[in-house]
């Protein structure tokens, strides 16, 4: 199989989750890695500090991206090598968070998940509630590599 790398994982990325013009703590982001084979690779990170930032870099998408593909090995490609160029940075809202919550009831005997993840989801899902039906922006900060980081949307 072919697979081209459309550019190069960015060394680290900052958002900063933003409910009408003000930076919100104790939320999520999801990061879709796009792929030109294969499954996107998807990760959760969070929860927003007091100022309403998360950083994450490139080692950490890459060992999430490791443990989901040795999950389902069949299902995707490795990261880097069928980067497509694009990587989605979206904030999670009610929606997101109880997906979130959901996968963590199915793959938690499996798969590995920070301390007290379902708790700040829930939390998280809790700080949202009486701000509905406000949507919920990112803005971004990312150095290095290359390639497209978009920031995108969701309803509160």
């Amino acid at each position: 199989m072919s697979v081209a790398t459309l550019g190069a994982l960015p060394d680290s990325v900052s958002a900063i989750v933003v409910c009408d013009g003000r930076p919100l703590a104790g939320m999520f982001v999801h990061v879709r890695i796009l792929t030109s084979c294969k499954n996107d690779f998807n990760s959760v990170f969070g929860p927003t500090d007091t100022s309403g930032s998360v950083c994450f870099t490139r080692d950490a998408l890459l060992e999430d991206s490791r443990r989901a593909a040795n999950l389902a090995l069949m299902d995707y490609c490795h990261p880097e090598k069928s980067y497509a160029g694009r990587m989605e940075v979206q904030p999670m809202g009610r929606t997101g968070l109880q997906a979130a919550l959901h996968g963590y009831e199915a793959w938690r005997e499996s798969a590995v998940f920070p301390p007290s993840y379902a708790e700040r989801l829930q939390e998280a899902i809790s700080i949202l509630e009486p701000l509905a039906p406000a949507r919920l922006s990112v803005e971004l900060n990312a150095s290095g590599g290359s390639g497209e980081v978009a920031a995108m949307s969701a309803e509160a």
